[in-house]
């Protein structure tokens, strides 16, 4: 009886273990990184208008999403619940879908939910970086638009500016922030070339924001698009998987 009276006053007294914090959880951040190893291509490959390629990484995608979707739903709260009924819609859509552009602005509406959950309960995560530095990104190329001739007003080079300041700011924390090649699976053969992408990125924002105002609209627009395939060709990076 003695025995079990310090037994019972010992499991009283000793606290209990505390439940893992899912959002803290590397399992949960490494099984992120395998999703997006499936996303990033098949973003990309609609991105590019690559039928045959989209078809075939928008099917691996399906495949991740569920495995993903298994393993978590369980765990997550009920604001992620919810994002993951949408991004199950997104699944379902993607595998209907003929056209390109259209699979293009789904994929990227799944990856903008998962950016809004992660910021949401504040998790960090690299990938992230180079989705918020796309925004300013895409304000300046919907600017310039198709025409390459018509000369910017004042208050759309301030803009302009503004954008592109806002551009080379979340590319200096990207730059700035310890890239985890073990984490994000990224290839050896890889890293060079992120390293290399990364400056060239850097040197190409620097000479945008010191000479927009002096640039015409078809100068900027050429680079900028030589931007734009530069941060491209770096979430490609964060995309390849490792032996591919």
């Amino acid at each position: 009886m003695l025995f079990k009276k310090v037994v019972i006053m010992s499991l009283l007294i000793t606290p209990m273990a505390a439940p893992k914090d899912w959002t803290t959880d590397m399992a949960f951040i490494k099984d992120m990184v395998v999703l997006d190893k499936a996303l990033i291509p098949a973003l990309l490959a609609a991105r590019n208008q690559n039928r045959n390629e989209t078809k075939e990484t928008t099917a691996e995608l399906s495949v991740a999403w569920k495995t993903f979707q298994t393993e978590w739903q369980s765990t997550v709260n009920e604001n992620w619940n919810s994002g993951f009924q949408r991004i199950d819609q997104i699944i379902i859509d993607t595998g209907r879908e003929e056209t390109l552009s259209r699979t293009h602005k789904l994929l990227n509406e799944m990856r903008h939910i998962m950016l809004r959950l992660r910021k949401k309960e504040q998790i960090p995560y690299y990938v992230d970086l180079i989705t918020e530095v796309e925004a300013p990104l895409n304000e300046i190329v919907r600017m310039i638009g198709g025409d390459t001739k018509t000369p910017f007003t004042a208050d759309e080079i301030d803009v302009l500016e503004n954008q592109l300041l806002n551009a080379q700011n979340r590319w200096r924390t990207l730059t700035e922030t310890p890239l985890d090649k073990i984490v994000y699976r990224i290839d050896i053969y890889y890293m060079g070339d992120a390293g290399g992408t990364c400056a060239e990125g850097t040197v190409r924002l620097e000479d945008l924001v010191e000479n927009v105002r002096d640039m015409n609209r078809a100068t900027l627009s050429q680079k900028v698009d030589a931007l734009v395939s530069n941060v491209q060709h770096y979430l490609e990076i964060l995309g390849s998987t490792p032996g591919e």
